[in-house]
Formats: C-alpha cells, sequence, structure tokens
C-alpha cells in the first residue's frame, strides 16, 4: 500500500499486513507529504513500514519479524495513548524524528537504530526486552528508558532515567546527564567518550561496573554512588565530587 494523502484510521478500525517470510512480506509506504492518523490498530507480520511522511499515533501500532523504517523526513508522533511495538528481530530504524508521549517496546530479538533525533518526552515510555538500542544520532530523554544494552555514539541529553545493563559510550559519544537526570547502571557502563553529570546522578549498582577507559566523566556539582560489590575502573579523568561508597 503507498500513501501520499491521508490516511484516517478510527476507532475500531484496522491496517494489517501478513508477509509469507523472507523478502516477500506486505509493505505499507508513506510517501513525503503523506499523512497517516491512527486511533484504531495497525498490525504487521513478516512485513514493513517505511515512513517519510507524518505518523500521527493514539492506537497500537506492532510488527513482528519485519521492519518500521522512518526515512530522512518521516515523523512519527506517538501521542500518550499511543504503542509502538517492534519485535522477532524486527529491525526499527529512525532517521529523521520520532517524539514520544506514549509507549514504545522493543522486544524478543527486534534492535532500534537511531540515526536522527528521538525526543522522549514527559510520560514518554521506551523499554527493550532481549533487544539493544544503538544510538548515533540525537536522544533526548525526559522521561524514561529501559534497556539491556545501549550503544551511544551520537549524543544523549538526559533529564529524565535511563537503566541498563550495559551501556556502552563509544569515543564519539556524549552523555548530557542534567537538570533532574539519573542513569543506573546494573551490569557495566564503559566510557571512552565524554559523560557530563553536573549536578545529577549516576548510580552503579551491586555487580555493577563502570569502565572509564580514556574517558572523561565529569561529576563537577554532581552525584556518584558506588554500592556494595559495584567497581570502579578509571584509566581516564574523573572531575568534580569524589565518588560515594555506599554499603549499608
Amino acid at each position: 500500500m503507498d500513501n501520499s494523502g491521508i490516511i484516517n484510521i478510527l476507532s475500531g478500525g484496522h491496517l494489517v499486513g501478513i508477509g509469507t517470510g523472507g523478502l516477500g512480506g506486505e509493505t505499507f509506504t508513506n510517501h513525503a507529504g503523506g499523512e497517516l492518523n491512527n486511533q484504531g490498530t495497525i498490525a504487521y507480520q513478516q512485513s514493513f513500514i517505511i515512513n517519510s511522511g507524518t505518523i500521527n499515533n493514539r492506537g497500537p501500532i506492532a510488527v513482528d519479524h519485519g521492519e518500521i523504517s522512518n526515512g530522512a523526513t518521516g515523523i512519527i508522533n506517538n501521542n500518550p495513548t499511543g504503542t509502538i511495538t517492534a519485535s522477532g528481530e524486527t529491525g526499527f530504524v529512525n532517521a529523521y524524528t520520532i517524539n514520544n508521549r506514549g509507549t514504545i517496546n522493543v522486544q524478543s530479538g527486534a534492535g532500534l537504530e537511531n540515526d536522527g533525533t528521538i525526543n522522549n518526552n514527559l510520560g514518554g515510555t521506551i523499554s527493550f526486552v532481549g533487544s539493544d538500542f544503538f544510538n548515533a544520532g540525537i536522544l533526548n530523554n525526559s522521561w524514561s528508558i529501559v534497556s539491556v544494552t545501549l550503544t551511544n555514539s551520537g549524543t544523549i541529553n538526559n533529564r529524565g532515567y535511563i537503566a541498563s545493563q550495559v551501556i556502552t559510550n563509544r569515543v564519539t559519544g556524549t552523555i548530557n546527564n542534567s537538570g533532574v537526570g539519573t542513569i543506573i547502571n546494573h551490569g557495566e557502563l564503559a566510557n571512552r567518550g565524554i559523560i557530563d553529570n553536573y549536578l545529577n546522578q549516576i548510580d552503579n549498582y551491586s555487580s555493577g561496573t563502570i569502565n572509564n577507559t580514556l574517558g572523561l566523566i565529569n561529576n563537577t556539582g554532581g552525584t556518584i554512588n558506588n554500592h556494595c560489590t559495584g567497581t570502579i575502573n578509571n584509566s581516564g579523568i574523573i572531575l568534580g565530587n569524589p565518588i560515594n561508597n555506599i554499603c549499608p
């Protein structure tokens, strides 16, 4: 299905695509200038959603074993009642803009790659279960992101809550943890880039490890809590306030 106009899916309405596997699945293409307004249900299995226009979502969108591609001119507005779920080895790639105030679930082997801008606004939740998050663009987080693996080579501006089993901040990566931002590490936080924790908080929980390898962690006015059995290995630079070793 190709759209260059306006499609309105009302409450109770459905848009369904079921493929047979491989590259033979159904494809919904929303071209530049096209608009899809969803209040119903969109379900694609072994199929593809390709967006170069605008998607305004207030209902569930689910893609299983397929692909969601938000192209270089694509805008996805996921509103408070909206849910976007990618599962089962589904590629979810953003090249332009996603504005989220609802819920985005990436699970069961799917992955989210951001090469554009993701704005996770107040009330927005992005969760990863058995899946990975690769950020090479800009991620602005004002609410909640929970991931298994977060790899950053772009810029993360965090004023909300980020929790992960593995956070890798590469040489080109910058994490600005500012305002009321909190980063929770339950596994490994590996930093080779820049983490600015000015006036904010990083918690390294039990069995967690922070490896600062030739990276910079600016803790000026900030708080780093290293909880029981947590480990911090530093061969880079940590500036500012001392690290708090907490073991009640």
